[in-house]
């Protein structure tokens, strides 16, 4: 038993070693903010060597290519505060409906990447455009445009999943392809089983990743690393995927009741009744999913990529402070989402800081029904005289989260619960002022986290 074990140790090590050996990247999408401390501090622990960065979208109308929209990335800032990363401005071309992207098109498309590269200080840039099949030639027409017309910078472009078939043109005309192994099926999705197809077809994806073995070109794989919120019908029909929201808002909202506990990545809520949600107008008994995909797929298609001949792998999109962003670039670095150890500490102002350990929490539905997280304060019945939410979405005076915090906080209250949908592990919460009278100390624990005899006290 004990060589068994010693040996699927020994595995595991081998197969996260021979995973890591690969070169990690990232998508920043939407985002013109720089980069923060502990997030630069994650990424060179990571290893991480590159940051492809979204720099906006242009649109073709009438012949004329504009800025549909634009982030004011600062690169000489970013350079400066993480010298070991390499920044990759991306472009996204979008083209009106009817409007064909052809040779008239070429000149003026490579002034403005030209414009890009010398503003940026860039010496490759990324093309994230999604040709129609049919006119990857004429696609391929401009690529080989940008070389004749003397392109001195690096050149990388996108791609959809099954261009396998169409890699080998790309031969000589970009330095580099990132397959997208995500949205495989453009058809609508429906409920099966009372849950919507899960964001990984691991199938389907490592039956196309494998495909890219003939690429002559270098590749990357493109994995996905973001939640999704989608409104599904009263027959079962994904009716539309939500693009702005705040998890907590859907999370906790009083509007929105849980289904099922979370399965494989997926939390069901069942719609009330008729409201607007995330910007969005939902019925009666309609259903808001939101899903992540799982490590483990991640962890499977990555190993798939590598065998493939992949030269790395590049995640959409790096973890921040949005609430759609995925794992923490220390989860996809470890592999694994271990029993996470957060720590607490108080501030002089009197508000107390919530820290991750280095592991994500997911956001879930527990099989208790019970909503994410939630941090409870124990003192003295009586002794608390006000205590602001502050960073957490609420507080509440009951485990189940549907009695709020009253202010003042009443006297027969010796518990408070704070909550939270999820923590990365490169976040933090605080609460606002917190007040209370009492010679004793506060009492802290993390229900679900924790065995529920520890209470800690907050030095």
């Amino acid at each position: 038993m004990l060589k068994t074990r010693l040996l699927a140790l020994g595995l595991w090590i081998i197969f996260t070693s021979y995973l890591s050996a690969m070169d990690t990247s990232f998508w920043v999408w939407q985002r013109n903010t720089p980069l923060n401390k502990g997030e630069i501090e994650g990424l060179k622990n990571a290893g991480t060597k590159s940051l492809y960065w979204q720099v906006g979208t242009l649109e073709l109308r009438s012949s004329q290519w504009s800025w549909k929209e634009r982030f004011s990335v600062p690169f000489p800032q970013l350079r400066t505060s993480a010298p070991f990363l390499h920044f990759v401005p991306v472009i996204r071309l979008e083209l009106v409906k009817g409007e064909e992207f052809g040779p008239k098109d070429f000149s003026s498309l490579h002034s403005i990447l030209e414009d890009i590269i010398s503003s940026t200080g860039a010496d490759m840039l990324q093309i994230d455009y999604e040709s129609p099949d049919r006119v990857i030639p004429l696609y391929q027409d401009f690529l080989r445009f940008l070389k004749q017309d003397g392109r001195a910078w690096k050149l990388s472009i996108s791609a959809l999943g099954h261009w396998s078939k169409f890699a080998n043109g790309f031969d000589g005309l970009t330095d580099e392809i990132t397959p997208m192994f995500y949205d495989l099926n453009p058809s609508v999705e429906m409920m099966k089983g009372d849950f919507l197809p899960p964001l990984i077809d691991a199938q389907a994806e490592e039956k196309q990743i494998s495909a890219w073995k003939e690429s002559k070109v270098p590749w990357k794989a493109g994995l996905p690393n973001f939640s999704r919120l989608s409104i599904v019908n009263l027959q079962g029909l994904n009716r539309g995927n939500v693009r702005h929201w705040v998890l907590d808002e859907i999370w906790f909202s009083p509007l929105l009741t849980p289904t099922h506990p979370t399965s494989e990545g997926e939390t069901v809520f069942q719609v009330m009744k008729k409201s607007i949600v995330a910007n969005a107008l939902v019925g009666a008994n309609e259903k808001l999913v939101i899903r992540y995909p799982e490590l483990p797929s991640l962890i499977h298609l990555e190993s798939v990529a590598k065998n493939s001949g992949a030269s790395g792998i590049l995640f959409f999109r790096l973890g921040d402070d949005s609430d759609m962003s995925g794992y923490s670039v220390a989860a996809l670095q470890e592999r694994t989402l271990p029993r996470s150890s957060p720590t607490l500490e108080r501030s002089q102002s009197g508000c107390i800081t919530l820290n991750n350990s280095g592991h994500d929490l997911m956001p879930r539905v527990s099989p208790s029904g019970v909503r994410g997280y939630s941090l409870e304060l124990k003192a003295d019945t009586g002794s608390w005289r006000e205590a602001i939410p502050g960073d957490f979405y609420k507080a509440t005076t009951d485990p189940e989260g549907k009695h709020p915090l009253n202010d003042p906080v009443g006297l027969e209250v010796g518990t408070i619960y704070f909550w939270f949908s999820r923590l990365r592990s490169d976040q933090s919460l605080q609460t606002g002022l917190l007040q209370y009278h009492s010679s004793q100390p506060i009492y802290w624990h993390l229900p679900d986290l924790e065995d529920e005899t520890s209470w800690h006290p907050l030095d």
